[in-house]
């Protein structure tokens, strides 16, 4: 037994029932120390409810962050859904016109990288409607990874060139941003037509002048 000078056994005693759980040693102690009955009560009641305000701590946090944590470990219950649309630039004007048409049957992918070591995560292939739209489901969160939509390929001849700056578009695959909606719609994704239609000066001359 280690032997202690008498004005460090409180400290001492408090220890010991942290660690060791044991009320008994606590009370054996504590008479040795206060000859006064109530004095000896006192200091007990205030420990004891010292103790219960701790733990009533400890309960509070926990109640606090167990939704957080059973949302990070179950999965989504309703899918995320990334919609967005392909188009052709008839106009070559490097973005969408009035004369600009949407592209039935191209091809683009989701893809999702590790923030730091930008390692492949996810990938997903969906091909364009009748309107040029598409829809990807996700039932994964992907809080911290970089997801972009791209474009793969047209299904136009006449439309296949990338248009530069237009080809991806970033996504937010996350819940923990505030966004309530599972929706996340990516900026449309555009093609360049080989050459421009016919009508298109009078359209880029409109521009002009509304920027004028």
């Amino acid at each position: 037994d280690t032997q202690c000078p008498l004005e460090h056994f409180p400290f001492t005693l408090i220890t010991l029932y942290n660690y060791n759980h044991s009320f008994k040693y606590v009370i054996l102690f504590q008479t040795k120390l206060y000859p006064s009955v109530k004095v000896f009560q006192r200091n007990l009641l205030l420990f004891v409810l010292l103790q219960i305000a701790m733990s009533k701590a400890v309960l509070v946090v926990v109640l606090c962050f167990l939704p957080v944590l059973a949302m990070a470990i179950r999965p989504n219950k309703n899918p995320f859904v990334v919609r967005g649309r392909v188009y052709c630039d008839t106009c070559l004007a490097g973005f969408e016109t009035p004369a600009s048409t949407y592209i039935p049957g191209a091809v683009v992918r989701l893809e999702c990288k590790d923030r730091r070591t930008m390692e492949l995560k996810y990938t997903h292939d969906a091909k364009t409607d009748p309107t040029g739209s598409y829809k990807i489901l996700v039932s994964e969160d992907h809080e911290d990874q970089f997801c972009d939509a791209m474009l793969v390929s047209s299904s136009q001849l006449r439309c296949s060139n990338v248009s530069p700056g237009h080809d991806r578009a970033r996504v937010t695959l996350t819940r923990f941003n505030g966004i309530a909606s599972d929706e996340r719609f990516a900026n449309n994704l555009g093609f360049l037509r080989d050459a421009e239609l016919p009508g298109c000066a009078e359209i880029m001359k409109q521009y002009q002048e509304t920027e004028d």
